[in-house]
């Protein structure tokens, strides 16, 4: 059972994508909702359906990404869902303002029967901050797995602990500890190391899961025609915040200049002014070439 505690609201069109903070078995953690759950909220399965439903929304997300559009029958089989409950989520992201309906083209269906058929492309709305709410859901699933993560590897230390005086305990009031009480204790270590019922790998899965889907979004079609489109000045002043803040300008910045959409004193004019304004300390992008994937030709 969680017990909400208290909701903080980020932007999102229609203020229907937002995250939240929820008590989770005594435990604060964050979640993001994308459309709030009619009487099921409050239990496990539906954050479990919530969470199959979110990663299916971004999964769409990033096939649209490549700019090129995408029919329901590819997304349908992108996501691996019937193609009549692919609907509904569609349909959220559209009415979420995220994604449109192209102009009808002739079908790519290379099994049609019927090659003059009509087919209607989807798109993501080219808009900053429609980019701002694809990054951020992203990133808020990459900070609650580093969260969770930290409170795993803390959760395993205490239940050490809490075994490491149990066998004292034992041992003061028995004299001696018999191969079953090592068995037990063992049993009851290995469930209170779990934090959320899970070990510190499952999470650390989950948060390179995610990084993976931050990266590939980055180094999409759709950043790139943003950067084009709004200037990288935009981009970078996002507002991504946490852990990877300064990783996301690098990543940009490296987008910019492989992609010759910034020279680098331009780039540095936009960094001096962020710097005077108070944004970042940021003479480190330059001054000392931080290594990335992105200066090895990935890009």
């Amino acid at each position: 059972m969680c017990i909400i505690t208290d909701y903080i609201l980020k932007w999102a069109p229609n203020n229907r994508l937002y995250a939240g903070f929820v008590l989770y078995n005594r435990i604060p953690i964050s979640i993001n909702i994308c459309k709030v759950f009619e009487g099921d909220i409050m239990s496990g399965a539906g954050v479990n359906r919530h969470r199959e439903k979110e990663d299916k929304k971004i999964s769409i997300l990033l096939l649209l990404a490549d700019e090129k559009g995408h029919p329901q029958r590819e997304i349908s089989k992108h996501i691996e869902t019937a193609f009549s409950n692919t609907n509904s989520i569609i349909r959220e992201l559209m009415e979420d303002h995220l994604i449109y309906e192209g102009a009808p083209r002739r079908t790519t269906n290379p099994m049609s029967k019927r090659p003059r058929a009509k087919e209607i492309p989807l798109y993501i709305i080219r808009d900053l901050k429609v980019y701002r709410t694809i990054l951020m859901n992203i990133n808020d699933e990459i900070e609650e797995n580093i969260l969770n993560i930290h409170m795993a590897s803390r959760n395993r230390e205490l239940a050490r602990q809490h075994i490491i005086l149990e066998r004292n305990g034992l041992r003061l009031k028995k004299g001696s500890i018999t191969q079953e009480d090592y068995e037990n204790l063992y049993k009851k270590f290995d469930e209170m190391a779990k934090y959320r019922g899970h070990e510190e790998s499952f999470y650390e899965k989950k948060r390179d899961k995610y990084m993976a889907y931050l990266e590939k979004f980055l180094l999409s079609k759709y950043t790139e025609e943003v950067i084009r489109e709004f200037g990288l000045d935009a981009v970078l002043r996002i507002g991504l915040t946490g852990t990877l803040d300064i990783w996301y300008m690098e990543k940009i910045i490296q987008i910019a200049l492989n992609k010759k959409l910034a020279d680098e004193l331009r780039i540095k004019e936009i960094l001096d002014a962020m710097q005077e304004n108070g944004h970042y300390e940021l003479p480190c992008i330059f001054s000392r070439r931080i290594p990335s994937r992105f200066e090895n030709g990935t890009i």
